[in-house]
């Protein structure tokens, strides 16, 4: 964290909002009744941290690791680029974090933070109406805990008026439904084509 601490400083942040910190994660019993109830208003509003304009540094191998561009870390399921949860974090501002100049100075990274590329792994909030295809797609395609996460992912993307309340006990299908009725109407019949 002291690291991670550094190198925000030097791209000026003021203050930072760390999932991982912010958020209350898995683990500690005693602690889970809690987190469940945080969760339920936590995780619905996390994706208005990633408002449109607002810088975002993004550690695509993890919190204060280093770049890493390689096959088999581009791969993994915990990559970044290859979770769910990460959908709704694109943004149009991102900073890269955890960058080397050795890293940066080779080809495959020139290619990979091109625009173009960016714009192939990146969907954020608010995107038009012709985006929700591969915004759809690019949840299917990433990995998750359980397949709940997958349907909240969405929310942010699909711009919901308000957002449906996390709750790990829901099945997928009522997460669905209920996501739909929190939609704009606009914007439900554009999904439901």
């Amino acid at each position: 964290l002291d690291h991670v601490r550094v190198e925000l400083l030097n791209y000026g942040a003021e203050y930072v909002w760390l999932d991982v910190l912010c958020i209350r994660q898995e683990g500690r019993p005693q602690d889970e009744t809690l987190r469940a109830e945080e969760w339920k208003t936590d995780i619905p509003t996390l994706g208005h941290i990633y408002r449109p304009g607002l810088p975002c540094i993004t550690y695509f191998n993890g919190l204060g690791l280093p770049l890493n561009l390689n096959g088999a870390t581009l791969r993994s399921e915990r990559h970044w680029l290859n979770r769910v949860w990460t959908v709704q974090e694109g943004t149009t501002k991102w900073l890269l974090g955890g960058a080397t100049s050795a890293a940066l100075a080779t080809t495959k990274a020139r290619s990979f933070f091109s625009q173009e590329s960016l714009e192939k792994i990146m969907y954020p909030p608010h995107v038009i109406l012709d985006r929700y295809r591969p915004a759809f797609q690019a949840v299917q395609k990433r990995h998750c805990t359980t397949e709940l996460d997958r349907v909240h992912g969405l929310a942010h993307i699909l711009c919901c008026k308000t957002l449906p309340i996390y709750d790990p006990n829901m099945t997928p299908g009522k997460a669905w439904a209920l996501l739909l009725k929190h939609l704009y109407p606009w914007s439900r019949g554009a999904v439901v084509e």
